[in-house]
């Protein structure tokens, strides 16, 4: 009886297989084909046209296991050109596609971003060409170019611009994302502090106080659930050319504005994995120049970071409107230069600034209610050497996972540390003549 069952189920299932529907076509186009969506997002309709489309599926079966080819081309009026050549089995699923796109219009797009930003994308314009693989896992190597952005504030001020960036090549496999060969060209930022000491780039977010409740409410949970599937990211060999940041101030007693310009450098790896050093150059002002040098572990900053900053040149006329806001004086005339030395191990801080005024001398006093009182004309007359140098070794430390650490804190002590030896100065230098200690001087 048994064997008489098996016999009619195999029956049946070859009439079964034999009823199926199965197909076998050649070739599928579509020619010209228009195609117009309406994105509704946060509350905005956001129109789409796809035109001058076509498309072609050749060998498509109703046997799965077999590839078929497909094909999309597409030059859109919007100036969107987009060409894609894929092989596609369904089972399994795998697919490989060839991509080529090109796009003069991205301040079209830009309109997904205007809920969160109080800005306009002036210009831009992006290339690509991509290979993607995908069957149990998604694989892609592609290189993209983005050209001529700039990004404007509701003032039509310039905010952010660049000429182009370009990666040679954006590798993507399971969990793992690098990028190698990014060079961003003649990149410009403007930081402005207005009257009321706001900041410009900080106003172009706008604040989502319902997202801001859900995120404090869900961060304790994404804290607690270790992700097994967390994105590695890396960049390797970043190189910035022809660089520049206007930096303007309004919140003084006079304004302040200054560049740097001619902006450039390399860095080599920024990976969770590996250290990454860099260095970077400029001008600043007319004539300053400016050097950074960098070892550090980019997502691990207190771990092991080692920062070199070097400043020569600078000329202190350009800072009179910071020194007569908190010093009191403007300046007449002097160099700045500066070396500083930052190192950063477990948390801790230790860090050296060397500092180096040339010629400086004090003009006229301002009346400025933030100016601090300190003898700055008794500290140039005993600091000042014979060629008119002043040199000072100002030494920094400190614990980063202090709660109550804030850098300017620790420079300002610093600071008033020298003032009262400065101030101390001529005691000693009495006492030593009369010889007299530090006790018989503590008494006077």
């Amino acid at each position: 009886a048994k064997k008489v069952e098996k016999k009619a189920e195999n029956k049946s299932a070859s009439k079964s297989k034999e009823n199926e529907f199965k197909f076998d076509v050649k070739n599928i186009s579509v020619n010209n084909a228009d195609i117009a969506l309406t994105h509704l997002f946060e509350g905005e309709k956001i129109a789409h046209k796809f035109d001058n489309l076509f498309i072609k599926v050749a060998n498509l079966s109703s046997d799965f296991s077999r590839p078929f080819d497909t094909k999309v081309d597409m030059k859109s009026s919007q100036k969107l050109n987009l060409n894609v050549d894929s092989k596609i089995k369904i089972k399994p699923l795998d697919v490989n596609a060839k991509i080529k796109l090109n796009d003069t219009n991205l301040p079209k797009y830009f309109a997904y971003a205007k809920p969160f930003l109080e800005a306009n994308l002036a210009s831009g314009e992006m290339s690509a060409d991509a290979e993607l693989h995908y069957a149990k896992d998604a694989k892609a190597n592609a290189k993209i170019s983005i050209k001529n952005i700039a990004l404007n504030d509701k003032d039509h001020e310039k905010l952010f611009a660049f000429k182009s960036l370009n990666i040679d090549k954006i590798s993507f496999f399971k969990n793992d994302l690098e990028l190698s060969g990014v060079s961003l060209n003649s990149p410009f930022i403007k930081a402005h502090l207005s009257k009321e000491r706001e900041f410009n780039l900080s106003k172009i977010v706008k604040e989502d106080k319902s997202k801001a409740q859900s995120e404090q409410k869900t961060e304790s949970k994404k804290v607690a659930s270790k992700k097994d599937d967390e994105l590695n990211f890396s960049i390797k060999n970043f190189s910035l050319n022809n660089g520049e940041v206007d930096f303007s101030d309004a919140s003084l007693f006079m304004p302040f504005a200054t560049k740097i310009s001619n902006l450039n450098g390399k860095l080599t790896d920024i990976d969770k994995k590996r250290p990454s050093s860099g260095e970077f150059k400029g001008i600043v002002g007319k004539n300053g120049f400016s050097q950074i040098t960098a070892k550090l572990f980019p997502f691990e900053l207190k771990q092991n970071t080692d920062i070199k900053l070097d400043f020569k040149d600078i000329d202190l006329i350009d800072i009179t409107p910071y020194s007569g806001q908190f010093l009191g004086y403007k300046i007449k005339k002097g160099k700045l230069n500066l070396n500083l030395n930052y190192s950063v191990v477990d948390s801790k801080l230790n860090g050296s600034n060397l500092i180096n005024f040339d010629t400086l001398t004090l003009g006229e006093k301002v009346d400025s209610k933030d100016a601090v009182n300190l003898p700055l004309s008794l500290a140039i007359s005993i600091l000042s050497d014979q060629n008119n140098q002043i040199n000072i070794d100002l030494p920094v430390e400190g614990n980063l996972d202090d709660p109550d650490f804030k850098y300017g804190g620790v420079i300002w002590a610093a600071v008033k540390k020298l003032f009262a030896d400065i101030t101390l100065a001529p005691f000693r230098f009495l006492g030593n003549a009369l010889g007299l200690g530090s006790k018989d001087l503590s008494s006077i």
